[in-house]
């Protein structure tokens, strides 16, 4: 068992080293102009820990914003302590800051919370934690009581962390990480050529002030609509509408031109019309790690195996927006040249390549078949995509994955 755990982690740093040299080559650029956000206060403000990257859900004036930030640059020891002050500022508690940076002090802790892997990567050491409650497997001293529970809400945070801390390696000191910040911005720019602009919640690149505290990121508004994924299955197939499927045909597009392979249900917000109908879909998660990846190809694996967009040379879908067409169909080379104040010459290079794939792929399925393009969606549309003949389109795994109506997973309570 010693050996089949030694060999699990041995593949699991190699693999890791592989998609660190990755993100180096999509080092992402640093953005020059920072809108002023104005200031908000600790006490209107709370962290969100359950997700890959840590979101700051803030309030002012009756509004909801969410918040990334785009940490500077520093040594390990030195970015993780940070985090560990800032974790603070909301959740005081000096004995147990205390013995936590005391313990960060030594250079093999840093390394093992730097290490610890993902929480549902069986035998990492994040997964043996969460099981387990055992501080020690990361480096950390042992808590009890309410302090154990806080040091639990820390991990969270940290993970979140140094996964930011991989993602912008390449990244100069004292230089912001923008990975997430530029994918989202990038995002909002094409979701514009597209005429999609109304599926993502508006992002701002800007400074803020939290309790005087200054902060570099992305806000954004609170996306509009319900998390499908708290509905059980059953329940979501009495709401299907051809509304909700070409919102979700569109998504899909968007999602093939950005490189996008995460979009579940528990990963956008679905629009009901009050009653019990859904009718639309707003991407609020637009920053994944394979978000402008420099593949070339559009249909790239998609984290729940839906099935690719293209196959055989056409459009493997029954149908697709004619006006979403055509805007697709008049993008040029030049258009996306812009997107070069976010993205790398590489990652300009294969949207560009991605885009024309795709517009290739429309006009041989229109050519080959009149009814493909849409004016006004229907019934036997929604028949005809879960038919089957399609795959697991994403209408097919709105019904079927992503059943949260219990409650978290426990590995992703903190």
């Amino acid at each position: 068992m010693g050996l089949l755990l030694h060999a699990k982690n041995l593949l699991r740093r190699a693999n890791r080293f592989r998609v660190i040299q990755y993100y180096r080559l999509c080092t992402p650029k640093q953005i020059g102009k920072a809108a002023s956000l104005g200031e908000f206060a600790s006490s209107d403000a709370e962290y969100i820990l359950n997700y890959t990257n840590n979101v700051l859900k803030l309030s002012r004036g009756g509004e909801e914003f969410f918040f990334k930030e785009a940490r500077l640059r520093a040594p390990l020891r030195e970015y993780m302590l940070s985090c560990v002050d800032d974790f603070f500022a909301f959740y005081p508690n000096d004995g147990v800051k205390r013995r936590v940076a005391e313990s960060l002090k030594k250079r093999r802790n840093v390394k093992r919370v730097y290490n610890m892997g993902y929480r549902v990567q069986e035998g990492s050491p994040f997964n043996r934690y969460v099981l387990t409650g055992d501080e020690t497997v990361l480096g950390l001293p042992p808590f009890e009581g309410e302090e154990k529970e806080l040091v639990k809400k820390l991990v969270f945070f940290l993970y979140g962390a140094v996964t930011n801390y991989d993602y912008n390696m390449g990244v100069k000191r004292g230089r912001r990480q923008t990975f997430l910040a530029v994918r989202s911005l990038a995002v909002e720019e094409i979701a514009g050529m597209l005429g999609l602009s109304f599926m993502i919640p508006r992002a701002v690149y800007g400074e803020l002030l939290l309790d005087g505290r200054e902060k570099a990121g992305v806000l954004t508004a609170k996306a509009a609509g319900v998390n499908a994924s708290e509905i059980p299955p059953a329940a979501r197939q009495r709401g299907v509408t051809p509304s909700l499927l070409k919102a979700l045909t569109d998504l899909n597009f968007l999602d093939a031109v950005c490189s996008d392979n995460d979009h579940r249900v528990d990963n956008y917000f679905t629009l009901t019309d009050g009653e019990g109908n859904f009718i639309g879909v707003v991407s609020y998660d637009n920053d994944g790690p394979s978000v402008f990846g420099l593949s070339d190809r559009p249909d790239q694996r998609h984290s729940l195996r839906c099935s690719p967009l293209i196959r055989g040379g056409k459009i493997n879908r029954a149908h697709m927006d004619r006006g979403l067409a055509e805007r697709l169909l008049a993008i040029r080379a030049g258009d996306l040249k812009k997107l070069s104040v976010y993205l790398t010459y590489a990652q300009v290079r294969a949207l560009r390549k991605r885009v024309e794939c795709l517009q290739r792929a429309v006009r041989r399925t229109a050519k080959s078949d009149p009814a493909f393009l849409a004016d006004s969606w229907t019934e036997d549309f929604v028949r005809e995509d879960l038919s089957g003949k399609y795959g697991k389109t994403y209408l097919v795994s709105f019904l079927t994955d992503c059943d949260c109506s219990a409650g978290l997973s426990p590995l992703d309570v903190c």
